[in-house]
């Protein structure tokens, strides 16, 4: 049976989002062009109070300023003036990590409404000062080893590119096509029925230690299955929005 969705297999739409292999490596280089799904995202982000300003005052001696240094005036030190300018200062860095990994079962459509949700907060996160670095992942465990393929969506000094992030969040190509694709062509990959467990469910009690092994510390790192179970109990958006709060020393 060939798994290969990236290579000559033709997937169905139902299940994994694309009908062809072109197709899929269409949404992999240009993106979703769904007017849509971007406008439903950036119109309806959430509301996150502002950082503070991140312009600081900074003093310095100069050979003008607003106030004479005595002690350097007597000694005829050239620079013996007070002066100031205003700089600009780097917002923090929130680091976010999303395991996309989903079980065999899952259906496209709620991966589609799971990943709304967390990218309307991340626009929210984004437009409060924060800068934001979002990685994508996805997992294969088995006989103790772990698998794991990442995808950088935005890097901290990246505007937001709702077109570049909306496939592999809001689609599940991105694991059953892409990621299928490489995982199959590594030498000890193998098929028992399945492709083995997500590390979400193969490290559910050290999670966060996990991905911050990988990461680094201060990474905030949830997955589609956490909120998929959140989403079965009417409680997705608060959810979301628990998981994805902003703690005191949570930057990177």
């Amino acid at each position: 049976m060939n798994h290969d969705y990236f290579g000559n297999a033709c997937g169905t739409k139902h299940w994994n989002d694309f009908e062809r292999p072109e197709e899929l490596q269409n949404l992999l280089v240009n993106g979703v062009t769904n007017t849509r799904l971007i406008n439903e995202v950036s119109k309806n982000s959430v509301h996150i109070d502002r950082v503070e300003s991140n312009k600081r005052t900074k003093f310095f001696n100069d050979v003008q300023g607003f106030s004479p240094i005595v002690p350097l005036v007597i000694m005829g030190v050239p620079k013996n003036m007070s002066n100031s300018r205003t700089v600009k200062m780097k917002n923090k860095v929130i680091n976010l990590v999303w395991d996309c990994s989903i079980s065999g079962g899952t259906e496209t459509s709620d991966v589609r409404a799971v990943a709304i949700e967390v990218l309307k907060q991340v626009v929210g996160l984004e437009l409060a000062g924060y800068r934001v670095r979002l990685t994508a992942v996805d997992s294969y465990c088995s006989g103790g080893i772990s698998y794991m393929m990442g995808l950088t969506l935005k890097k901290e000094s990246q505007p937001i590119n709702l077109k570049r992030i909306l496939f592999p969040c809001t689609s599940s190509a991105f694991v059953r096509g892409v990621s299928f694709g490489w995982y199959v062509r590594l030498p000890d990959a193998e098929y028992i029925s399945g492709y083995g467990r997500t590390a979400h469910h193969e490290y559910r009690e050290h999670a966060k230690d996990y991905y911050e092994q990988i990461f680094g510390t201060n990474t905030i790192s949830f997955s589609i299955a956490e909120f998929l179970d959140a989403k079965r109990r009417g409680r997705l958006e608060s959810t979301v929005k628990a998981r994805l709060t902003v703690k005191e020393g949570a930057t990177a």
